[in-house]
């Protein structure tokens, strides 16, 4: 059998982290300039399946069983498995990915989206994205705790959704192509640890935090209408009204608000933290003129910066 590979993307969070959450709305984009690959092949002469991290040219290779019940790959395999109900040959799974991890940036999800996909190559099992996604969501819940849902969705589909707990999804036709720039705080953190962090904010000052999200909300809302529109202004504006809603709630940081204001000074319409904060990378929406010179700005201060486009 020749190798059978399965890639999936990143995402960025526009609007609405955390609020997400907790019912409220919010608003995701796929990055596709950073991708997650999965490439499978029979694990021919062996009982374990084995799987192989491509970190900067160095192998890491590691077996299936000796990993915990709560590891990314155990889960999202243990999820699939339960999904199909037979047994899976012994493999040997390659992973390269050029999504930072702990970043914002939905790596979890993607590896679990490219797992699952190249899984169902592997078996023979044809899966729908909708069957993906249930999937991936599964994956996510083992490892975050309380996602929302919205990492894996915008990553399963890969379009722009509108995204609320419990309510059709929404795709999302831009009536404009978005130019935007990411950079990396080079902080990082763990989604599980922030949202633990908020959760437990929430309960020592809930009026507080249930006014801050009903004002994410309603800037979800209002986002979702602009960008339908193209109206880059309005936009820009309201991600910079998102942005000070996230310090209220603590999930920023100094770099992380040093970036967003280096992308302001250059000329982005709006910029933001992206994911759940406390570190990770940070968007900036930009004119398609003044993207390079934005990016340029941002490499003063970040290791890591991503242009791309939707």
């Amino acid at each position: 059998m020749p190798a059978l590979s399965a890639s999936a993307p990143g995402k960025s969070i526009l609007f609405g982290e955390h609020a997400v959450v907790y019912g409220f709305p919010a608003i995701a984009v796929p990055v596709k300039a950073i991708q997650v690959k999965a490439t499978f092949q029979p694990n021919i002469g062996s009982q374990t399946s084995v799987i192989c991290l491509m970190e900067k040219g160095k192998k890491n290779e590691f077996t299936l069983t000796d990993l915990k019940q709560d590891n990314l790959f155990k889960s999202v395999i243990s999820q699939f498995q339960k999904g199909i109900q037979y047994p899976i040959p012994p493999f040997y799974l390659t992973i390269t990915s050029t999504i930072p991890i702990a970043a914002g940036l939905g790596s979890s999800a993607a590896v679990s989206v490219a797992v699952i996909r190249g899984l169902s190559q592997f078996v023979g099992k044809k899966m729908n994205s909708d069957q993906v996604n249930e999937i991936a969501f599964q994956s996510e819940i083992i490892q975050h705790g309380t996602p929302s849902g919205i990492d894996n969705s915008v990553i399963t589909y890969e379009k722009s959704v509108f995204f609320q707990k419990n309510k059709p999804m929404e795709f999302l036709d831009l009536h404009k192509e978005l130019f935007l720039v990411l950079a990396d705080s080079d902080e990082r953190s763990l989604t599980k640890d922030v949202l633990d962090f908020v959760r437990e904010a929430m309960k020592d000052n809930p009026k507080n935090y249930n006014r801050i999200f009903q004002e994410i909300g309603k800037i979800s809302l209002d986002a979702k209408d602009a960008l339908i529109t193209g109206n880059y202004y309005s936009i820009g504006n309201l991600m910079i009204e998102n942005h000070h809603c996230l310090k209220n709630m603590g999930v920023s940081s100094l770099k992380l608000d040093q970036l967003v204001q280096t992308a302001m000074d250059a000329g982005a319409f709006g910029a933001k933290l992206c994911g759940a904060g406390k570190g990770g990378f940070m968007v900036a929406l930009c004119e398609r003129s003044k993207q390079k010179y934005i990016a340029e700005q941002l490499r003063l201060f970040s290791s890591n910066v991503i242009e791309t486009r939707l």
